[in-house]
């Protein structure tokens, strides 16, 4: 599941929380392993716990070729 934020991001707790709700209305009858994925025009601090998010930013993606 993703989200993508180009413009002015809101807090990371408060983006990760609007992934979190994203994923709770999709059914997961299979109880696959759902990864979150927010990306961000620049650079966010991703907090360090607490969150099953993973943060990327344009400057990350163009660094993966």
């Amino acid at each position: 599941m993703g989200e993508c934020k180009w413009g002015s991001a809101a807090s990371v707790p408060q983006l990760a929380a609007e992934v979190e709700a994203k994923v709770k209305l999709y059914p997961n009858q299979d109880n696959a392993t759902l990864g979150r994925l927010v990306f961000t025009r620049r650079p966010v601090k991703a907090p360090k716990q607490g969150t099953p998010a993973r943060f990327l930013s344009l400057e990350d993606l163009y660094a993966m070729g």
